[in-house]
């Protein structure tokens, strides 16, 4: 297995990749990507580091955790999946409604 630190290191990069690409994204002209498809593509990454977030979360547990940390660690694993879950179901819908692409 691997050392945490390197695989925190790992997905702190990836994380700073993805905040590049929305960040240049944002930058972009709208007409650079239709428009569900620039929505899709914000959303899918915006779940991708959410679930970067929960990797690292996960990476970072202590071995040992009062009952109180412990509720607490899966409080903020579930409100991070629960994002990335949002996120990527806002990218299928915006590729898959057809009023979607008109606004």
């Amino acid at each position: 297995m691997t050392h945490p630190l390197s695989e925190t290191a790992l997905i702190d990069n990836a994380r700073a990749a993805i905040g590049k690409v929305l960040a240049r994204m944002d930058g972009e002209p709208a007409v650079a990507f239709d428009g569900p498809e620039h929505i899709a593509i914000q959303c899918c990454l915006t779940s991708a580091s959410a679930l970067l977030d929960v990797s690292q979360t996960l990476i970072k547990r202590p071995m040992r955790q009062s009952p109180y940390d412990q509720a607490e660690h899966w409080k903020t694993l579930v409100e991070q999946t629960k994002i990335a879950g949002r996120a990527a179901y806002r990218a299928s819908l915006s590729l898959t409604d057809p009023e979607s692409r008109y606004n």
